[in-house]
């Protein structure tokens, strides 16, 4: 992963894509969050597993990827992500 310009560079399910917070944040902000199993994200004043959060901002299906990825790049992007 880089970050160039405030975005991060990574490549997750076979595609490259580049994000930064601000870009994850107005992606959600008119997404109902889908119920929570284990790890989320709070964006705005919602709350978001954090698989739907990064699927949602990047594209790439929530299945092409596993929690972990989505754990470590919404971290790097300055989010905190709780259990």
């Amino acid at each position: 992963m880089e970050s160039t310009n405030g975005k991060m560079d990574f490549t997750i399910g076979g595609r490259k894509v580049s994000l930064n917070k601000k870009m994850v944040e107005n992606a959600l902000r008119h997404v109902e969050p889908e119920t929570i199993k284990k790890y989320w994200v709070r964006i705005g004043s919602r709350d978001y597993p954090i698989k739907q959060a990064l699927a949602t901002a990047s594209g790439v299906p929530g299945i092409a990827f596993i929690s972990a990825d989505a754990f470590r790049i919404l971290t790097r992007l300055g989010f905190e992500v709780k259990a």
